[in-house]
């Protein structure tokens, strides 16, 4: 196949996202995924199958860092592990932009505020059909542009559950979610956290942003596409070729420009198994790439009530 101008290396959130920011922009555009597109069978909407039988799981391990081996929660489909996101899409709030103290010490500003990041969430709320409403939640920053629709409907206990929280005097408020519920429901009365999106019902990578790029007839996608290692340019400032594994056959591209969105692990695996002048893969002279991987990682109160039952179907 000929070169492309820019090549995308994955098709999850940031690949997808980025190449519908660049359609229309004439250039030659290849999004390279390791992953097939997610075949809709049974196993989609079994509860069992997600979470007993780890249906969707990779057949692979990965090695802790005293080697003991573990299956990682990673999914390599197009549109990436998005396929099985809880689809809340929720903004960073002003203040996670400054110095913030932690009791592990303190988080250094970014070198850019919300003010500058706002109109890019606008933009990303309408690309991925975001539902919620601004009001509720007394921590939600400015919104140039409301929410694309309203949000998700509560089912009776959750709106139960509401009333007596604000009864209270709280503010319980509603996710805003990247969810078309109707569609969702109708292809099986389940949550969605977790469950592959094989039909329209989530507005993830594939569905969302990267259905706008195909539109373009400049931005292809090529699946079954694994990327084994970038080669940089003799100056070491930019990228000379990539080497990748596609059914079998080893292959070579070398755009003008390469962007690489393979996910928080394998972006860094496969700058640190790069050749580089010193050995410790590409864009790591610091000896950080991949070191410090943010986990996701909150805390949560449970309330259980026995002489109540919930019987919602998406808690969410």
């Amino acid at each position: 196949m000929t070169n492309a101008d820019i090549v995308i290396i994955g098709s999850g959130i940031g690949g997808a996202t980025i190449a519908s920011g660049l359609a229309g922009s004439g250039a030659s555009i290849l999004i390279l995924e390791r992953g097939e597109p997610l075949p809709a069978t049974p196993h989609a909407r079994l509860t069992r199958s997600i979470f007993l039988d780890e249906h969707y799981r990779p057949k692979e391990m990965w090695r802790e860092a005293g080697g003991a081996p573990f299956n990682p929660g990673n999914y390599y489909y197009v549109g990436g592990n998005s396929k099985f996101f809880g689809a809340v899409l929720i903004r960073y709030r002003e203040e996670d932009f400054s110095e913030l103290e932690h009791f592990g010490g303190v988080s250094p500003a970014w070198p850019f505020s919300y003010d500058e990041f706002e109109p890019w969430y606008s933009k990303a709320e309408q690309l991925f059909r975001v539902r919620g409403v601004l009001g509720e939640d007394p921590t939600e920053p400015f919104h140039s542009i409301p929410y694309p629709f309203k949000p998700v409907p509560d089912e009776p206990p959750i709106a139960r559950a509401r009333a007596e929280l604000k009864s209270l005097g709280l503010h319980p408020a509603s996710l805003p979610l990247g969810v078309d519920i109707e569609t969702w429901l109708k292809e099986g009365r389940t949550g969605w956290d977790a469950f592959p999106n094989t039909g329209q019902g989530k507005i993830d990578a594939q569905t969302g942003p990267l259905a706008e790029a195909l539109r373009d007839p400049n931005i292809r996608l090529e699946t079954g596409a694994h990327v084994d290692w970038l080669e940089a340019a003799p100056d070491g400032k930019s990228i000379a070729a990539i080497h990748y594994t596609q059914n079998g056959a080893q292959k070579t591209l070398s755009p003008k420009l390469v962007i690489l969105s393979a996910g928080a692990i394998n972006s860094a695996a496969i700058l640190l198994r790069s050749p580089s002048a010193k050995g410790k893969g590409l864009a790591n002279s610091s000896d950080q790439v991949g070191r410090n991987f943010m986990n996701h990682n909150s805390s949560a109160m449970l309330a259980i009530d026995p002489r109540r039952r919930n019987d919602s179907v998406y808690q969410k």
